[in-house]
């Protein structure tokens, strides 16, 4: 589960780089971050019941 985590950050950052999208200064998670936490949500099932299942 974590390594799917890992992967899913890592390619939406590489994306996000590609794209050339820039992330906000005064934001305290980066644009990646954000993106990972929607994708683990949908995809991946320990995810369904909320964060808190997960830790």
């Amino acid at each position: 589960m974590e390594k799917n985590i890992i992967t899913i950050f890592c390619l939406a950052d590489d994306i996000l780089k590609t794209i050339g999208q820039k992330d906000d200064i005064c934001a305290k998670i980066c644009n990646a971050e954000i993106l990972t936490i929607g994708v683990a949500k949908k995809y991946l099932p320990a995810m369904k019941g909320g964060f808190n299942s997960y830790v």
